[in-house]
């Protein structure tokens, strides 16, 4: 479900984009030779503080005391130099400061105020490092995370974050029993372990594995009971998308039909459906584990970012939805499972068969409480996130399950007839309208000339079914001529759809002079990486929308926030306020790697950040006018 790679595309992205990369890399390189980056050159625009600062691991040392001694050396370029304001050591959460060594220093102008401040240029770190607990003590690695800010006394750098893994040794074992880490832990004198008044050790809730705080939040803290229960509602909320309730719905007439059968069939087939549900949600899990194994970083929803999956599920939702007006049906193939699995058409393979179908088209969609659930789980082990994985499906799976132990629910419902043929025909409207929205945000992702490839492609599938359907009283010479010449136009629709070349896709805005573009009645900025520290410093508060057209949550938020006239006069008429704009419905790299780092399992992801604060703010991810109005003041 996940797609193939491309070579044609990717021997394209190679020519059109890594092969000039790397010709300006090499003009860069035999330029600056020997030139030095301050003469009168202008910098690099890509130049980075960690092209100039150099940090290097000396020494670690693990002592009989418990205490971590690193020794961290420094070596700056090209008239390049730290603030030590501007400098930020964190040691891991499991670690406090305990004392520090800095490398004399010497001052400096700042670019930015004229002040004269101390600076860095060479020299080592030596920090003492004491162990929370226990496990601590047994670790045989620091990591230190630094945050620096690279000057001259012309211009100053983006700030830069870096990460130094320290490996550590023993000269004696530790002697376990002098540890006291209640001192540690709740000290006294605060000032004893955090020396530095630049290193931070916060343990907050919402910080890395490194003790680096990075964001503040209004929400309790979420553990793995509390997910496992949202992975569940989560799951049974998916039901009532419109992308799964027609399939539910086809699954209660299944229940209303089989009146007559015993017992143990009727929850036999409510345990096959679930598990096939189940299984499905554990490969999707493991699929999302094995890639985050290999360093690749994913979220909820990322298949939606390939136009080819898109394609492929509109036209499922097409087939579908001919399945539901009676044109044919969908059957496991002779030979496949035993027969006497398929004495009918709902016999056990067919029931979890569908199982696995109802899974593979609820992957488009997300609902509430899914999303805390799925950031806990992408950021715990395999082992834990396939069981959130596990609990999602059965969230899915559990109301047909719970009809099939008790059918008496379906009382309720008219006996067996005519208007179960009409009601199955109504459900495929919504699939229909699925598929139109697929279409959609297969556009946003390509041009126009694939989404019309696309419609046709869709409407070839249909007239190559209703063909075979209209005609089963031909000949099988006269019918196989006439649904050979019918794959012609559905084979060229479908070259022409999956041939996906990315030079060609259009993703244009109307930008106006400032760089902003309009949107939902208000002004954005475009996302980079560095848009929200540029933004602050000029003394703005900032909202950055992580969003994609293929997020139904997304897009609800957007309507129901900047739909009300109180928040877009209050946007339009506050130059203090600015928005930024961070579409990831093309899977954006960069955007990935923040949604990482802020613990998101996909958008919507909502951040504020405000001057003289050193973290953002993260929003809920159902907002509302007050909640975004009162984030901003």
């Amino acid at each position: 479900m996940f797609g193939s790679i491309n070579l044609s595309t990717s021997k394209s992205l190679f020519i059109t984009k890594v092969v000039p990369l790397l010709c300006i890399l090499f003009l860069f390189a035999s330029t600056s030779h020997g030139q030095g980056l301050n003469d009168n050159a202008p910098l690099p625009l890509d130049l980075k503080g960690s092209d100039v600062i150099k940090w290097e691991v000396k020494s670690g040392l693990r002592e009989a005391n418990g205490d971590a001694v690193v020794i961290i050396g420094l070596t700056t370029l090209h008239e390049f130099s730290i603030y030590e304001s501007k400098l930020t050591i964190t040691p891991p959460i499991d670690h406090v400061i305990k004392k520090n060594e800095y490398p004399e220093s010497s001052t400096a102008k700042d670019p930015e105020t004229g002040e004269d401040l101390k600076v860095y240029k060479e020299g080592n770190f030596i920090l003492t490092l004491a162990p929370k607990s226990i496990d601590a003590v047994h670790k045989n690695n620091i990591i230190l995370s630094l945050k620096y800010i690279a000057c001259t006394d012309k211009v100053c750098l983006f700030p830069t974050r870096q990460k130094l893994d320290i490996p550590l040794t023993s000269i004696e074992p530790v002697n376990l029993a002098s540890l006291d880490f209640e001192s540690i832990n709740n000290p006294s004198d605060p000032a004893a372990v955090t020396s530095d008044i630049n290193a931070t050790a916060d343990s907050e809730k919402n910080h890395n594995a490194e003790g680096e705080v990075l964001f503040e939040e209004d929400a309790p803290p979420v553990g793995l009971m509390t997910s496992l229960f949202y992975a569940f509602v989560g799951g049974l909320i998916l039901n009532l998308m419109p992308c799964v309730f027609p399939m539910l719905g086809i699954k209660v007439m299944s229940v209303v039909k089989k009146a007559g059968a015993t017992k143990r069939t009727i929850r036999l087939s409510g345990v096959l459906y679930t598990l096939g549900v189940v299984v499905s949600f554990v490969v999707f899990g493991l699929i999302i584990a094995t890639l985050k194994s290999f360093g690749t970083t994913v979220g909820w929803g990322f298949q939606l970012q390939s136009p080819i999956f898109i394609a492929l599920l509109s036209v499922l939702f097409v087939l579908m939805a001919l399945n539901f007006f009676g044109f044919f049906e969908f059957g496991v193939p002779a030979g496949l499972v035993p027969q006497s699995w398929m004495k009918n058409r709902d016999g056990l393979m067919g029931e979890f068969m569908a199982g696995v179908m109802v899974a593979i088209v609820a992957s488009p969609c997300t609902a509430p409480f899914m999303a805390t659930a799925l950031g806990f789980a992408l950021a715990q082990p395999a082992a834990i996130m396939i069981l959130i994985f596990t609990f999602l499906g059965f969230g899915l799976g559990a109301p047909f399950l719970l009809l099939t132990f008790f059918p008496s629910l379906t009382k309720f419902l008219p006996q067996p007839g005519n208007w179960m043929i009409t009601f199955r025909q109504l459900l495929a409207f919504p699939l229909l309208l699925t598929s139109a929205g697929l279409v959609w945000i297969f556009a946003k992702l390509t041009n126009p000339d694939q989404v019309l490839s696309l419609l046709a492609l869709c409407i070839a599938v249909t007239f190559v079914i209703w063909l075979y359907h209209s005609t089963k009283n031909k000949g099988t010479a006269s019918r196989t001529i006439l649904l050979a010449l019918a794959f012609i136009p559905l084979a060229l629709s479908a070259k022409y759809t999956f041939t996906i070349d990315p030079s060609k896709n259009t993703k244009t805005k109307e930008v106006s002079e400032d760089g902003r573009f309009e949107k939902h009645g208000v002004r954005w900025h475009t996302f980079t990486p560095t848009i929200a520290e540029k933004l602050v410093a000029e003394g703005k508060t900032v909202f950055i929308d992580f969003t994609a057209s293929w997020c139904l949550t997304c897009q609800a938020n957007a309507k129901t926030v900047f739909g009300s006239s109180k928040v877009r006069d209050y946007v339009n008429n506050n130059d203090d306020v600015a928005l930024v704009y961070a579409d990831w419905t093309d899977g954006n790299e960069e955007i990935t790697v923040v949604l990482e780092k802020f613990k998101a399992p996909g958008v919507p992801l909502y951040l504020v950040y405000k001057p003289g604060k050193d973290v953002p703010k993260k929003l809920p991810q159902i907002l509302t006018p007050g909640i975004f109005l009162d984030a901003l003041k």
